[in-house]
């Protein structure tokens, strides 16, 4: 059986690679939305391996969800619509919790039940946070959309703004092992937060010629004002 599916993958890689090269553009389409089905039902089939095996495990005893991963959980409620019951047979958790989840969502400092992973102090950080979840959760929104819903939800921001924070690099995280482990659902557990380098100034490099210029304007107050004399009477 193994062997039949490593035989399946291959032909499978190898017509579409003759497919992503195609001059025509309705190939190379239908061949990145079969690779798209592909992913999602594999993932599909991973997840139920995942939640098999811990459906298998007493309720007392599974591990129990840090404070981001539960804003997690209740960020892909909000983007799936679904219900608490629903919610919770994903996550292998109760009706209950989750609308206990709900219901402390305010609650503020370091030992909240439902925290970010990154905590947000300025409104900047929190408009990129939020445009980086919604590029997550919903990829087929383009920026101008996105600047349209935040605009609804009265965080104007312009559709270039958007396109710049969502070709960032997110930061990483590095969750604890089993934050929760041994403890009851309302515990908390902070999780560690590695705070990357900057990313380095963008390199501009000249492909050819007069492809970059570069400009320098310097202002020198006079007598007069602040003013720049003109050729010829500029030195």
């Amino acid at each position: 059986m193994l062997h039949v599916i490593s035989l399946a993958q291959h032909a499978i890689v190898y017509t579409r690679s003759w497919a992503a090269s195609c001059p025509n553009a309705r190939v190379r389409l239908k061949s990145a939305a079969e690779l798209a089905e592909q992913d999602a039902v594999l993932l599909r089939e991973e997840m139920r391996i995942k939640d098999g095996r811990m459906s298998g495990i007493a309720p007392h005893h599974r591990p129990f969800y840090s404070p981001a991963a539960r804003f997690d959980i209740l960020q892909v409620r909000a983007a799936r619509n679904w219900s608490l019951q629903q919610t919770a047979d994903t996550f292998l958790v109760t009706a209950a919790t989750i609308a206990s989840w709900m219901n402390r969502l305010d609650e503020p400092g370091t030992a909240a039940l439902v925290q970010l992973h990154t905590p947000v102090n300025k409104f900047p950080d929190f408009v990129r946070s939020a445009v980086r979840r919604l590029t997550t959760l919903c990829p087929t929104l383009g920026k101008k959309k996105l600047a349209q819903i935040l605009a609804r939800a009265g965080l104007h921001v312009g559709a270039t703004t958007i396109g710049r924070m969502r070709k960032e690099p997110p930061k990483t995280i590095s969750p604890s092992p089993l934050a929760g482990e041994g403890r009851g659902e309302g515990a908390t557990a902070c999780e560690s937060i590695e705070h990357p380098r900057e990313k380095a100034a963008r390199v501009v490099t000249a492909k050819r010629p007069n492809h970059v210029w570069h400009i320098d304007l310097t202002m020198v107050p006079t007598q007069a004002g602040m003013w720049c004399p003109w050729l010829p009477f500029g030195r």
